[in-house]
């Protein structure tokens, strides 16, 4: 089973996301959209109408729809709920009730840290 290192590991990574979505996010709410993603792909918004990025050549439309998609409320949305799951993993401790539920959340914590495999300080011993 994974221990809580993993939950340490998780949190520093999400620590990282965050900072520079909420860097990313200014002072607005962090929400961005394509105005036009026909005739200008690239063109993408903020909640105030100020520019996200605009060039006539990049990002192609498909890099822009996936940056106006990953924009920093999203990022910042499923930071929170990651949190959460961990959270509940941390507090899982003592007891069989506890352990049952610690248990039940090791694989979806692993899963969690799966993206992060690149980071120098992943253990290969995460991996399902």
């Amino acid at each position: 089973m994974a221990d809580l290192d993993i939950a340490a590991f998780l949190r520093a990574c999400l620590d990282e996301r965050e900072a520079v979505a909420l860097a990313a996010q200014g002072t607005t709410e962090g929400r961005w959209r394509q105005v036009d993603p026909v005739r200008t792909p690239g063109l993408i918004y903020d909640d105030y109408d100020d520019f996200v990025t605009y060039d006539e050549s990049a990002p192609s439309e498909e890099q822009a729809r996936h940056i106006a998609d990953n924009d920093p409320a999203f990022v910042l949305a499923d930071i929170a709920a990651k949190r959460l799951i961990i959270e509940q993993y941390e507090l899982a401790d003592g007891g069989l009730t506890g352990q049952i539920l610690r248990n039940c959340l090791d694989t979806p914590i692993r899963l969690l840290a799966l993206p992060f495999a690149g980071h120098p300080d992943y253990r290969e011993e995460w991996k399902l």
